[in-house]
C-alpha cells in the first residue's frame, strides 16, 4: 500500500473557511460535534492514529492535549 498524498492548501482553507460560516448560525449537536472534530484536526493536525487514541482526558476546557508517539 502506498501513502496518500498529503491535502493541498487550497482544500484545507476552503474547509476553513466553511467551518467559519458554520459556526456563525445555530448548530444541531451533531452538528457541533462533527466541527469540534474538523477544527481539532485542522488546528493540530494529528496522525488518524493519534486522533483515534483520543480520551475524554485529553480536551481541557479551551486546550487539547495530542499525545504524539513516534
Amino acid at each position: 500500500m502506498s501513502p496518500q498524498p498529503a491535502t493541498a492548501f487550497g482544500t484545507l482553507a476552503a474547509l476553513c473557511r466553511q467551518l467559519d460560516q458554520d459556526l456563525g448560525g445555530y448548530m444541531s449537536p451533531g452538528h457541533t460535534r462533527l466541527a469540534a472534530v474538523v477544527a481539532l484536526v485542522l488546528d493540530t493536525a494529528p496522525r488518524s492514529g493519534e486522533l483515534v487514541a483520543m480520551r475524554l482526558s485529553h480536551l481541557r476546557p479551551g486546550a487539547v492535549y495530542v499525545d504524539r508517539r513516534p
